[in-house]
């Protein structure tokens, strides 16, 4: 399994960068309308960087994942994403990282 840190050495540069109003959104959309295989894969992977930004950045010392969730939600349900989809991405993600999810 990936270690915290080891995912923060993979997204250096953007893991501390917060969004800034206007910005172009940067999670990718899912590949087709629609489910297909791997959708929920690649949801995961389209907010992990918004995900380990909002963690890094958390002002308590434990997850509040509601609040990632909310953070990440708009731009996510704009590519595409569901909120269940998000929902279970944010979970999925926060158990890799052994966040106590």
């Amino acid at each position: 399994m990936l270690e915290f840190s080891d995912a923060l050495d993979s997204f250096v540069g953007f893991a501390k960068l917060p969004i800034e109003r206007g910005e172009v959104v940067s999670i990718n959309s899912p590949r087709v309308p629609g489910q297909y295989a791997l959708r929920s894969a690649d949801c995961e992977s389209a907010i992990e960087r918004d995900f380990l930004r909002e963690t890094v950045n958390a002002t308590t010392p434990y997850v509040d994942l509601d609040r990632v969730l909310s953070a990440i939600a708009e731009d996510a349900t704009k590519a595409g994403w569901s909120e269940a989809e998000l929902t279970d991405a944010v979970i999925r993600l926060a158990k890799r990282y052994k966040m106590g999810a």
